[in-house]
């Protein structure tokens, strides 16, 4: 979704995952937390000095998604969520796709 949606816009796009954790509910539910880092070159358009300097974005995430047939993750369930608080416990409350630019 994220190089779908911002190769158009960034060269030197790659991504990092850390802090992973991980919950199988006894339900069949899964739930995975993560911090989500975005690297890319800058393009220079907000600070001229930054043209061709690496930039990074963070987002910490959290996807919840239901175990389907043998044990597999069902794909159609998955959702992403953002934590959009600055300090404190995150609240994962904003859908990952309000991040993404509208083209």
């Amino acid at each position: 979704m994220f190089t779908e949606t911002y190769s158009p816009h960034y060269d030197g796009l790659r991504y990092e995952m850390s802090n992973y954790e991980e919950d199988v509910t006894s339900s069949g539910g899964y739930t995975a937390t993560f911090l989500w880092t975005m690297y890319h070159l800058g393009n220079g358009l907000d600070v001229p000095d930054d043209l061709g300097k690496e930039q990074e974005g963070n987002f910490s995430l959290k996807a919840n998604a239901k175990i389907g047939a043998g044990g597999l993750l069902d794909l159609s369930t998955i959702e992403i969520l953002a934590d959009n608080r600055p300090k404190g416990a995150p609240n994962y409350e904003v859908p990952i796709e309000d991040f993404l630019p509208k083209n």
